[in-house]
């Protein structure tokens, strides 16, 4: 009833008062299962212990007895994954494996009786037959086939289990001295087929030293290809992919070719340019800004400079709708539009004033008014730029002559709407 109630006390006391009227005043296990519809775990070892047998028969005998119960059949995969977890604890930290559900001695036992390997196995298995488990016509036939796949497949190169456990008394050392025993006059004479497996082990490398002249002998008679590039007229023809892995030493020409292939591409604009590197290019443009002297400042370089004072967050894209009115001294005017002083306020004037003190080294005054900027704002000056970029852009795509190409080819037509910049993709 814990775990049916998933750790609410409410629905906990509610089950109990229900299991109660159900069992006609009295709270028992078999009652409070059959009301809830659970599991019995005992049934889950049992189709484990089987799946360790490798026995098809009791799986389905297993399977037909839920049946009749009436339980929930995705229920019993998902009692099934629980076990196998268990049991993978118990395997790889036996001290981390709980009693909390009063499993632990079933759960040990059956940890000897599957291999590491297996229970993963089994695990990962369950775990995907359940999620298709309601793709089944019907969800018994869907477990049967879930269990019978577990007993068809099985891990390779996992050997089968101990049947017997190892006795206190053996050693690893034990274990070993049959191997690193030398061999006798006697032991020679009594063990006669030792002698032909040694034979045979020193003969096997003798078929790959056989192949060793028919494969000079084929590469002798195909064309040689490393020799290819070193013609003069056959430098500057492009190398497929499949004959410039064959060449061990590559010229320079090609070498070359390569590199600025590579440097085109990186220059392209690409689609599916990950935002990681599209921000550390914003970085590295940060870093590389000049930096504005205060004796300098004045509107035009603060709209043209503006990512070199690195404003973060709501602060930069205020400020970034802020023109430099005037500047006397060490105070600075700044006016911001009615429309995007809705979210100023002091704390902001007082967060600007302290990052342009850090950047120019000495205490500024900064003052904010609201009113119409007669110049452009940093944030206008950006989009008008990305706007040219974009146009710009958008003709060499189009007038671009394998595009055209392409066009004429296939009667197609070319979506200018479609081509971005990376960083209008990154602010939209």
């Amino acid at each position: 009833m814990g775990r049916a109630a998933d750790g609410s006390m409410r629905d906990a006391l509610s089950l109990t008062d229900q299991a109660i009227a159900f069992g006609s005043g009295k709270l028992g296990e078999h009652d409070v299962r059959q009301m809830l519809g659970t599991i019995d775990h005992g049934a889950v070892y049992r189709l484990i212990s089987a799946l360790s047998k490798r026995d098809g028969a009791e799986l389905l005998a297993i399977v037909a007895e839920l049946a009749e119960l009436g339980v929930d059949f995705a229920g019993v995969a998902n009692e099934l994954l629980v076990v196998l977890h268990r049991i993978a604890i118990a395997q790889t930290v036996p001290e981390g494996l709980d009693n909390s559900l009063g499993d632990k001695q079933n759960v040990t036992a059956l940890a000897g009786e599957l291999s590491a390997e297996e229970v993963q196995f089994y695990y990962q298995m369950a775990l995907q037959g359940r999620r298709d488990l309601n793709l089944a016509p019907e969800l018994r036939g869907g477990l049967e086939m879930l269990l019978l796949r577990m007993v068809a497949f099985k891990p390779e190169g996992v050997m089968a289990p101990p049947s017997q456990p190892l006795t206190a008394s053996a050693s690893p050392e034990g274990e070993a001295a049959p191997v690193k025993k030398p061999s006798t006059p006697s032991d020679a004479g009594g063990e006669p087929e030792a002698e032909p497996n040694t034979a045979v082990t020193a003969a096997e490398p003798a078929p790959i030293a056989n192949e060793a002249p028919e494969q000079h002998s084929r590469e002798d008679e195909a064309p040689s290809v490393a020799a290819e590039p070193s013609k003069p007229e056959q430098a500057s023809a492009p190398i497929p992919p499949q004959e410039a892995a064959q060449n061990s030493a590559p010229s320079t020409e090609q070498i070359a070719d390569v590199v600025e292939h590579e440097q085109v591409e990186v220059q392209r604009p690409r689609s599916d340019e990950p935002p990681v590197a599209t921000a550390s290019a914003a970085e590295e443009a940060v870093a590389a800004a000049p930096s504005v002297e205060l004796a300098d400042l004045d509107a035009r370089l603060w709209r043209e400079q503006f990512d070199a004072f690195a404003l973060p967050g709501m602060l930069g894209s205020i400020a970034s709708h802020c023109q430099l009115a005037a500047k006397e001294g060490s105070r600075l005017q700044f006016v911001i539009s009615q429309g995007n002083a809705t979210l100023l306020n002091d704390r902001h004037i007082e967060r600007l004033q302290e990052a342009l003190a850090d950047y120019f080294g000495q205490a500024l005054k900064v003052a904010i008014d609201i009113g119409e900027p007669a110049e452009e704002t940093p944030a206008e000056y950006r989009a008008r730029r990305l706007q040219e970029r974009l146009v710009v852009a958008r003709q060499a795509i189009e007038s671009d002559p394998l595009v055209q190409e392409i066009i004429a080819e296939f009667s197609a037509e070319l979506d200018l709407e479609s081509i971005s910049l990376p960083e209008k993709r990154r602010q939209d």
